[in-house]
């Protein structure tokens, strides 16, 4: 008799605590996994979760799809595959393909294909009437003389995760620095900490222009083109640079929230988003204008399940997998039940090796983790994956979970030195 299994698409960190869930809930669970080494490596909280994974099969490329469909055909003598999971953007497309042949509920390969790539995204926003930035492809900018915008512009590469070499630039000068670190992804070794293949992906970059207001993201589940969200996380930025997300509060009851929410309907009903997780990035200006930055095909990364999990009092990866079996998750209006407060520390620039993190003990403090292998040389990035260590604190509102998120991040300690500065 074949296994009923779900399949997980380069599952990383939180996801694999829905593989965890998915285990419980009686399925076999198979990961399809570019780096299976370095997921064998996922760090606490959720490498603990590694062991649910029933079987892992290596993947070459995200683009071949006669072998990953090779791949799925091998698997299916022996498992009834009934859900599948894409966990990161160079995996829409594959996933969106494989759900339609396995005849669950999902969206159009067109249609992630076309999420995929940013700037194509932009200008389909741009003739829906739903977004006003202005967009260059990298060739137009380097043939143009001086600097092509009247403000500011983000660099980014055309098919883009996780922010990497996303950088905010006012001039042609900082265009031409981007690009030199954009070059150095391009151009990398294998195995190397540069390496993305997806990325740089047909070499692609091009410039968008800047919406300036306050970064946040909608979170949601979609069924049946409708979207059943879950809440605005709203983000803890200590840096003009918003690309850098050094924390996050939840939920954010925002003062434009229904414009917020009434955005991210519109869109996603405009391009026929059908089923499952969304990411939505937006920036909200001052007075009210709601733009989308990023739209992401899946849940949101960190530690931001987590959050949920917290201020609801459910479990959120059940959604997701329920999701992923292309069941309706429940209808019924979730009641806040404390407000969440994240916050990431990078390390101090006089640390060259990095021996320890500690963080204050805390009644209000649900959660903390270190990020990074004790010994390891430190690395200069402001990213995501350069976060040292991250520590979670509770409130009955969100003032108050932020207010003391602030006054314990001076007792935290790296390396026995007391104090950390953004």
């Amino acid at each position: 008799m074949k296994r009923q299994t779900i399949i997980f698409l380069e599952p990383m960190n939180s996801v694999l605590q829905y593989i965890h869930c998915a285990k419980r809930m009686g399925f076999t669970t198979v990961a399809l996994h570019s780096a299976p080494e370095k997921l064998r490596k996922t760090r606490y909280p959720y490498g603990v979760f590694y062991p649910s994974i029933d079987e892992i099969v290596p993947v070459e490329s995200w683009d071949t799809s006669d072998a990953l469909f090779a791949q799925i055909e091998r698997l299916q003598r022996t498992h009834d595959i009934v859900g599948t999971y894409g966990a990161m953007e160079s995996t829409a497309v594959f996933n969106a393909e494989l759900r339609r042949r396995l005849g669950l509920p999902g969206n159009d390969p067109e249609l992630m294909r076309l999420i995929i790539d940013k700037p194509r995204l932009r200008s389909r926003l741009r003739a829906e009437g739903l977004s006003r930035l202005a967009v260059m492809d990298g060739a137009r900018v380097l043939e143009a003389e001086g600097w092509p915008f009247p403000r500011a512009a983000y660099f980014k590469p055309t098919f883009g995760q996780a922010s990497k070499c996303v950088q905010r630039c006012t001039s042609r000068a900082d265009f031409l620095q981007a690009l030199e670190r954009w070059r150095a992804h391009v151009e990398a070794d294998p195995g190397s900490d540069y390496y993305d293949p997806y990325i740089t992906r047909e070499k692609g970059f091009f410039l968008e222009e800047e919406h300036e207001g306050e970064l946040l993201s909608v979170e949601a589940i979609v069924v049946d083109a409708d979207p059943r969200t879950l809440g605005i996380l709203g983000r803890n930025l200590y840096s003009r640079d918003q690309t850098v997300e050094l924390g996050w509060v939840f939920p954010y009851p925002h003062p434009h929230a229904p414009r917020i929410l009434e955005r991210a309907r519109s869109i996603l009903a405009r391009l026929g988003y059908q089923h499952g997780a969304v990411h939505m990035e937006m920036i909200v200006a001052d007075d009210g204008e709601v733009e989308l930055i990023d739209l992401n095909p899946r849940f949101a990364g960190a530690d931001v399940l987590l959050s949920v999990n917290q201020a609801y009092d459910i479990e959120v990866e059940r959604l997701i997998v329920e999701s992923a079996l292309g069941r309706c998750p429940p209808r019924e209006p979730l009641e806040v039940k404390r407000y969440c407060s994240t916050q990431s520390f990078f390390l101090p620039p006089e640390i060259d090796v990095f021996e320890d993190i500690e963080f204050p003990d805390d009644e209000r403090i649900t959660y903390k983790a270190c990020r990074i292998q004790k010994g390891s040389p430190v690395k200069r990035g402001r990213t995501e994956a350069d976060v040292a260590g991250s520590y979670m604190v509770v409130g009955a509102t969100l003032e108050e979970a932020v207010e003391h998120s602030r006054r314990l991040r001076d007792q935290v300690r790296v390396n026995e030195h007391h104090g950390i500065e953004y």
